[in-house]
């Protein structure tokens, strides 16, 4: 509870808010991976 009265005054809001908005884009070198084994096979 004290960690979280300390980020809303830091950043203004909850940090699990600014996490949640963020979209998951996978890296070019983790899609290179999996087409390399989904291929290999």
């Amino acid at each position: 509870m004290v960690i979280e009265g300390i980020l809303k005054a830091v950043y203004g809001g909850s940090l699990a808010d600014s996490i949640a908005e963020q979209e998951y884009v996978l890296p070019e070198n983790l899609k290179h991976f999996y087409y390399v084994m989904e291929n290999k096979k």
